[in-house]
């Protein structure tokens, strides 16, 4: 899969999608893309369709019968089309999971960036490489879009906000269990929010973290984020193949835990290097 780097105009454009809080990945149009009319399923791409419940590349069979189709929403600076969406993975080529978007040769040209992203249940996808959004002489269909996405991303954290700060002016609330994740679920249960195994975000898209404080406590740190790797540009292409490369022996079971640092490689040889944008 090929990759470059932005163009200022396509950077401008993506800022608008990171600013409505929407998850994305992007997808590069290659030429020969265009004319086999097939794309990779990368690796960011599968995430975001298996962590919205959209599709799950992991769980598909190979071959024409079990491929699957969506309907998705193209947004240009003309009109809001819907496109038909396909996934699916070869029999040939270890079954590389591969995704289609009807007529997509009329709507981008090769070498083109698309930001691919789900709202409402719906895959949408933006041609960051076809229109400056915010130099518009009017407000297009796609820029109307982002700026209702964003309104509702800001009235959601506020409607949370509110709720958190109504139930600490409220004092201490009952833990509902027991162990380790009894805050959480003592938090999550006073927003409302059923117990549940769902991957989706808690809060109406917001993904609500909840953990105890005390001076006792040894732990000094609580991750609230974490990047996602970008597989197609990494050695390593998934978690697995990072541990089976770098991993260790200890209790019995293969594992790794180690920090790494800008200043000097650790013990497994691994080192982080900052590299320019530009």
């Amino acid at each position: 899969m090929n990759t470059r780097p932005l163009t200022t105009l396509e950077e401008t454009n993506l800022a608008l999608v990171v600013e409505a809080g929407l998850d994305y990945a992007l997808l590069f149009i290659t030429a020969t893309g265009l004319k086999k009319s097939i794309l990779d399923a990368t690796q960011p791409i599968r995430t975001l369709l298996s962590s919205t419940e959209i599709h799950d590349f992991s769980k598909q069979g190979q071959g024409s019968d079990s491929k699957v189709t969506v309907e998705s929403t193209f947004l240009s600076n003309c009109a809001t089309q819907k496109v038909q969406t396909s996934l699916h993975r070869p029999k040939t080529k270890k079954g590389d999971p591969r995704i289609w978007f009807s007529g997509l040769g009329r709507l981008v040209k090769a070498d083109a960036i698309i930001a691919l992203f789900v709202y409402e249940q719906t895959i949408h996808f933006i041609n960051l490489s076809g229109v400056a959004l915010k130099q518009s002489a009017r407000e297009n269909p796609a820029l109307h879009f982002l700026k209702s996405a964003t309104a509702k991303a800001k009235a959601v954290a506020d409607e949370l906000l509110e709720a958190l700060r109504v139930i600490a002016a409220s004092g201490p609330i009952d833990s509902v269990c027991e162990g380790s994740t009894a805050i959480g679920r003592s938090i999550e249960t006073a927003l409302g929010i059923s117990i549940n195994s769902a991957r989706a975000p808690d809060f109406k898209g917001i993904e609500i973290k909840s953990g105890r404080s005390t001076i006792a406590s040894k732990e000094t740190r609580a991750t609230l984020f974490a990047c996602v790797p970008d597989w197609d540009i990494s050695t390593c292409k998934s978690s697995a193949e990072i541990l089976d490369n770098y991993g260790y022996n200890r209790a019995g079971a293969f594992k790794l835990y180690c920090t790494v640092s800008t200043k000097a490689p650790n013990s497994q040889s691994l080192q982080l290097s900052i590299v320019s944008a530009e």
